[in-house]
């Protein structure tokens, strides 16, 4: 991948691709697009959305709650303080 035009936000950095774009971003008109030439696993992909959710400003819907990350697959789930 070349990145022409577009800002190289990540780069491969082991293997017959070290040094070569791996999540670029570019901008035009008055939208912007994100290219992933790899498969990050879900903390990546968490980190991701998270990042492009910040830069678009968007947040939650009710005012006063958080984002927080998904538990990892297999984690067990516990209730909340209080729930029944």
């Amino acid at each position: 991948m070349h990145a022409e035009g577009a800002k190289t936000l990540a780069t491969y950095t082991h293997g017959m691709l070290a040094g070569s774009p791996a999540v670029t971003r570019n901008a035009f008109g008055t939208g912007r697009g994100w290219y992933l030439s790899t498969r990050p696993d879900h903390v990546g992909y968490g980190a991701l959305v998270a990042r492009l959710l910040d830069e678009t400003g968007v947040g939650p819907e009710t005012p006063g709650l958080t984002r927080r990350s998904r538990p990892s697959p297999g984690t067990p789930r516990t209730a909340a303080a209080g729930a029944s």
